[in-house]
């Protein structure tokens, strides 16, 4: 059984989000928050700088995942269409919180 990977969103003040994404090892985080990442690049929000590349520091969160994070200058109903455009094309399986804006995939 793969373990479950995690992608949150959460506005921040200045008309952007920050995404963060969880995985159960380094070289899973790293592939996929860049792919990730890619895909904030492909949809540039005009008159806004690019996304910031994904953080280099991989905290160990909670569940004992490693972690990190980026910001995109994105409104929030566009950073999600981004992410689950993104999950329809990576994700074997993935599922939506409903009450919050965060991802599980495998």
């Amino acid at each position: 059984m793969m373990k479950k990977k995690i992608i949150s969103l959460a506005e921040d003040d200045a008309d952007g989000v920050t995404v963060v994404l969880a995985a159960p090892n380094q070289e899973m985080m790293s592939k996929d928050s860049t792919a990730l990442w890619e895909a904030f690049c492909n949809h540039p929000n005009r008159s806004y700088p690019p996304p910031d590349e994904p953080s280099g520091r991989e905290s160990n969160n909670d569940e004992g995942e490693m972690d990190c994070s980026f910001t995109a200058s994105q409104p929030m109903d566009i950073a999600k269409e981004i992410v689950e455009d993104w999950l329809a094309e990576y994700a074997q399986v993935s599922e939506k919180a409903p009450e919050d804006d965060v991802y599980w995939y495998w």
